[in-house]
């Protein structure tokens, strides 16, 4: 018998015993469709290699952020991973952009985009043939339009500073002892406005392109710890249900304890707020946070602020006495910060630490280690606080 019908012979031989195996392994629907097991398909006796063909995808968002845009939609069935494709408004023809494995893995980030551009994405499920893995793609999804609207959102954000406050018809001791009428008038205006005033964790969140704010959004803060914040300014923004954070001397909060003092405006003295009023807000209202002025940096040495003076060591150090207070961000005495000081508060753990003038809006491209922040002196009148919120401050004060 010659090579070639020898060759023949295995052939079929291999065929039959191929076409048994076939008969032992399979079952006949009633509709005519015959399942192997493993997952080829059968249909009037002809064996189809492609994957199930599954449902179209539904219910497709967009989450745009500053740094990305996420798309999300509903698990379809009989899926076994998405393939996501996208172009420019206007574009004949969208192109694929990814894919993701798994029937529930229902999301997909585009991080590389033109911000003011707006795209298109349909996304469409596919199913796999489990022994030939070939796919089959479903009915692609209804496209969606998305895009990061610059207009929309906030680009930069005042993160107002006040330092004291006095009772109405008292004296101003300083520019930086705002009266308690006046701040409470200025907390109405932002209410009635409409304006978002932030935890330093949405600030962050922003700062980091992964949260979108409206463009009426300001940060009230508040430095020293000074007990009248907590007897005047913290009932106002109760009240009023808006978010504020005190920058409190953890020295302080360990020298007054469980033994904060009564009110006395009268007396004329200095006084800070101790542990016992820190943890009742934290409870009572945890919208008013506290964090870190330094433990016990806000004191001048031989006459020079402790950033002038102090090591990269001694920083450290300070900042490490405040990690039992559970402080996460942190604002400067007086503002002043080196290279030292904000290396130390990159390794202390803080999200954000601020600075204090020159005064301008915080933005996303500041430092981390040194976000701006915006005095609030007694002697602006509501006019200018009303500039200095709704942006056109800091543009009138580069004219000048």
């Amino acid at each position: 018998m010659s090579d070639r019908s020898q060759e023949r012979r295995a052939r079929r031989r291999r065929r039959q015993r191929r076409n048994r195996g076939i008969k032992r392994a399979i079952g006949v629907c009633a509709a005519g469709i015959i399942l192997i097991t493993g997952g080829v398909f059968l249909y009037n006796g002809v064996i189809n290699r492609d994957g199930p063909t599954p449902d179209m995808v539904e219910g497709v968002t967009a989450d745009v952020c500053y740094h990305d845009i996420t798309l999300k939609w509903e698990p379809a069935r009989k899926a076994s991973g998405y393939y996501i494709y996208g172009g420019m408004a206007g574009d004949q023809e969208l192109t694929r952009l990814g894919q993701v494995e798994g029937a529930d893995a229902c999301s997909f980030e585009m991080d590389d985009y033109t911000r003011d551009q707006e795209y298109v994405f349909q996304v469409r499920a596919y199913g796999e043939n489990a022994m030939t893995k070939n796919r089959t793609e479903g009915d692609p999804s209804e496209e969606i339009t998305a895009g990061y609207d610059s207009s929309r959102y906030a680009q930069k954000i005042p993160v107002l500073t006040y330092h004291d406050l006095v009772p109405k018809g008292y004296d101003i001791v300083n520019g930086l002892t705002v009266p308690e009428d006046v701040f409470e008038a200025q907390m109405q205006y932002l209410k009635d406005e409409g304006y978002r005033t932030l935890s330093l964790d949405e600030l962050y969140q922003w700062y980091k392109g992964k949260l979108e704010l409206p463009v009426k959004s300001c940060a009230v803060t508040f430095d020293d710890g000074a007990y009248e914040i907590y007897y005047l300014a913290y009932p106002i923004l109760k009240r009023n249900d808006q978010y504020a954070t005190e920058f409190c001397i953890g020295h302080h909060l360990d020298e007054v304890g469980e033994n904060t003092a009564p009110y006395t405006p009268e007396d004329g003295i200095a006084r800070r707020y101790g542990t016992d009023v820190l943890e009742e807000m934290r409870t009572d209202y945890p919208k008013f946070a506290c964090e870190s002025h330094t433990y016990n940096m806000h004191k001048r040495i031989d006459g020079y602020k402790p950033v002038n003076k102090l090591t990269y060591e001694e920083m450290l150090e300070d900042f490490q006495k405040n990690e039992k207070f559970g402080f996460h961000y942190l604002a400067y005495p007086w503002g002043a910060s080196n290279k030292d000081m904000r290396k130390a508060a990159k390794v202390s753990g803080y999200k954000l630490a601020f600075g204090y003038g020159p005064f301008r809006y915080a933005r996303r491209t500041d430092n981390q280690f040194n976000i701006r922040r915006i005095k609030v002196s007694a002697y602006y009148s509501m006019d200018t606080f009303i500039k200095m919120v709704d942006g056109t401050w800091e543009e009138e004060s580069e004219k000048e």
